[in-house]
C-alpha cells in the first residue's frame, strides 16, 4: 500500500490501452513530482468502472481525468483535487446542467483548446488554458520527398465521409492511399452498394479504391508501425469534425506532413489556411489545391518547432495548476452558483425548473 505522506495522481482514463498518443505527454509531466497510479473506466461501454474503495485507500493527491469524467455520484466520494482534461467533441453536446453539477465539488479544468476553455470559463470553474506542442521530427520530414500525394485517412467514426474526401481530392496525382479500418465501438463498416443506419462508415466503391490506389490497412497498429506508414505520406485527412486535444494531426504536422481538416476547433487554433496546411467547409466540401504541398509541408514542421520551443517552457506550469487550491472564479450569472448548489444536493428537476422560472437563468 502507498504510504499516506507519498505524492500520488489517480490517472483516470478510459483508453483502450494505457500508453497512447493522447497521454503520453501528460504522464510525462505528472512522473516529475508524482507516483502515477492508472485505472480505466470501461462503464461508459458497459464494463467496469474504477474501485472507489481501492482509490480512497490510495488517498490521491491529485485525481485527472483523462478525456472523460465520472459522474456527479461517484465524483462525491472521491476526495483530493480533481481535474477534467476535456476533449472538444465532448465539451460542446453538454449541457448547463452538466457543468453546473461539478461547482461544488472542487473541479478544475484543463484546456488544451482555448475554445473550451472561454466555454468553460462561464459557469464559474477554474480553469487553464495551454497548447500543446509535439518535437518536431526532421528526419521523418526530409525522407518523403515524393512530388505524389500519399494519403493516410483512418475514419474512425462517420463524420467525415468517403464522399467528402473524395470531394476534397479532387484530380489531385494521388501516388499512395493508406486508408485505416479501425472505428469506435457503436460504428460499423460497409461497402458502397450496403443500406444501412446513421452508425455506418461506408468504403469507396471498387472503382473510387482503383482510381485513388487505396490500401486498406485493417486492424490496431502498433505505435512503431503506425508511425512507420505515416512517415510515408504528405497528406493527413483528418476524420473527425472535431477533436479533443488534436494529438493525431498535430503528429502529422511534426513529420511535415499537411493536414487537411474542417475549419473548426481544435485544428483552426493551429491551422491557417494554405500555410501550414489545408481547412474547409465541412458544407460545402471541394477540390483543394495541392500543387504547393511542399511549402505546405515545411511550413507544417516550422510551425511545430516553434510552438514546441513554446511548450518546453511553459508545460511545467500545469503542475502549478494542479497544485493550487480551487476557487469559483468568473462567474456570468449569479444564480449559477444557486443552480449549481441545487444540482450537488440533488434537489429534483421540477424544484429546478421552479427556480429557473423565476429567474432569468438559462439552463437547458
Amino acid at each position: 500500500m502507498y504510504p499516506q505522506n507519498k505524492k500520488i495522481v489517480v490517472f483516470w482514463d478510459h483508453s483502450y490501452h494505457q500508453l497512447t498518443l493522447s497521454n503520453h505527454f501528460m504522464m510525462e509531466i505528472l512522473k516529475k513530482e508524482y507516483d502515477i497510479v492508472y485505472v480505466t473506466d470501461d462503464s461508459w461501454r458497459g464494463g467496469a468502472a474504477p474501485d472507489l474503495d481501492e482509490i480512497r485507500k490510495i488517498n490521491p493527491s491529485i485525481i485527472v481525468f483523462w478525456q472523460a469524467i465520472a459522474n456527479p455520484e461517484t465524483m462525491k466520494k472521491l476526495r483530493g483535487t480533481k481535474v477534467f482534461v476535456p476533449m472538444y467533441d465532448d465539451v460542446f453536446v453538454t449541457s448547463d446542467m452538466f457543468w453546473l453539477q461539478y461547482i461544488f465539488m472542487d473541479l478544475k479544468v484543463l484546456c488544451f483548446c482555448d475554445e473550451i476553455r472561454r466555454y468553460v470559463n462561464k459557469y464559474g470553474l477554474q480553469t487553464k488554458y495551454i497548447k500543446y506542442y509535439p518535437m518536431p521530427n526532421e528526419a521523418a520530414y526530409k525522407k518523403n520527398n515524393d512530388e505524389k500525394i500519399n494519403v493516410i485517412f483512418w475514419p474512425r467514426r462517420n463524420e467525415i465521409s468517403w464522399d467528402i474526401v473524395k470531394a476534397l481530392l479532387g484530380d489531385a496525382p494521388i501516388g499512395k492511399f493508406y486508408y485505416r479500418i479501425f472505428h469506435d465501438p457503436g460504428f460499423m463498416i460497409v461497402s458502397d452498394d450496403e443500406t444501412v443506419g446513421h452508425n455506418a462508415i461506408r468504403l469507396p466503391s471498387k472503382e473510387d479504391v482503383q482510381k485513388y490506389h487505396i490500401q486498406f490497412v485493417e486492424g490496431w497498429l502498433e505505435k512503431e508501425e503506425y508511425f512507420d506508414m505515416i512517415n510515408h505520406c504528405n497528406v493527413f485527412i483528418g476524420s473527425r469534425k472535431t477533436e479533443g486535444i488534436g494529438l493525431s494531426f498535430l503528429e502529422a504536422m511534426a513529420r511535415g506532413i499537411c493536414v487537411v481538416a474542417p475549419d473548426l476547433p481544435i485544428a483552426n487554433e493551429y491551422i491557417v489556411n494554405g500555410y501550414n496546411g489545408l481547412l474547409y467547409d465541412l458544407s460545402k466540401p471541394k477540390p483543394l489545391d495541392f500543387t504547393h504541398i511542399q511549402t505546405l509541408r515545411r511550413n507544417a514542421l516550422k510551425t511545430i518547432e516553434r510552438g514546441c520551443e513554446t511548450w518546453e517552457q511553459e508545460k511545467n506550469s500545469i503542475l502549478e495548476f494542479l497544485k493550487t487550491g480551487f476557487s469559483l472564479t468568473n462567474i456570468c450569472h449569479k444564480n449559477y452558483l444557486l443552480a449549481g448548489k441545487l444540482c450537488f444536493l440533488n434537489i429534483s428537476k421540477r424544484a429546478i425548473d421552479f427556480i429557473r422560472s423565476r429567474v432569468n437563468l438559462k439552463i437547458r
